[in-house]
């Protein structure tokens, strides 16, 4: 929700976040970017911003995925796309 949907505009809580949240689908893949360091973001968090911990709503196999879908974003197949912009 907060990071955005492929081809979609930004979402207004995003916006009104401080700093704002990232829209990953529309930047290029980060150098650097490390999936376990990803992991570790999405299971607990990032302090001093909005980013909340997943670990008590997510699998680690479910955050897995998403940390996969994030590091493919930029190949994700026209179905997919279609599928994320229809939540």
């Amino acid at each position: 929700m907060c990071h955005g949907l492929p081809d979609q505009p930004s979402p207004d809580i995003a916006d009104a976040m401080f700093p704002n949240a990232p829209q990953f689908m529309r930047l290029p893949q980060v150098i650097g970017s490390r999936p376990d360091s990803d992991f570790w973001k999405v299971k607990n968090g990032v302090r001093l911003t909005g980013m909340p911990s997943y670990q008590n709503l997510l699998s680690d196999d479910q955050i897995r995925q998403v940390v996969g879908l994030l590091a493919d974003r930029r190949m994700l197949p026209p179905e997919v796309k279609d599928a994320l912009a229809s939540k």
